[in-house]
């Protein structure tokens, strides 16, 4: 059994990655972490040598949302981007999301200042 000091740390470790996102239209606030993501590098290898893939600056907002719903709401890779956030779950659509895989991506507190600025 983990003592009481390390659950206290693992909890406030988790907690200090939830964003708040109620307000927030959520295609909007996907194509907003979309566009703050880069091109994975092996996507961009592969746009190269295969004509049937998207560009590394398309995204089917659409597709994307299909297919996190089949993976329990995560959007995982987007169109050859990291994004690892759970966003379309129909089962949980609640106001607050994990940032924890995109900010360690995209540089800590990234979810939570995409999230402010779409609040505007």
């Amino acid at each position: 059994m983990f003592s009481k000091k390390y659950s206290e740390k693992y909890i406030d470790e988790i907690i200090k990655n939830w964003v708040d996102i109620k307000g927030v239209d959520r295609k909007e606030l996907l194509l907003a972490l979309w566009n703050n993501a880069k091109p994975c590098i092996g996507y961009q290898i592969k746009v190269l040598s295969d004509d049937t893939l998207p560009d590394t600056d398309y995204i089917d907002i659409d597709k994307v949302i299909k297919d996190a719903k089949k993976d329990h709401g995560l959007v995982d890779y987007a169109f050859g981007r990291f994004i690892k956030i759970y966003l379309f779950d129909d089962k949980d659509m609640s106001n607050i999301i994990n940032s924890t895989r995109y900010d360690e991506e995209w540089g800590h507190g990234s979810v939570q200042r995409i999230v402010n600025q779409l609040k505007l």
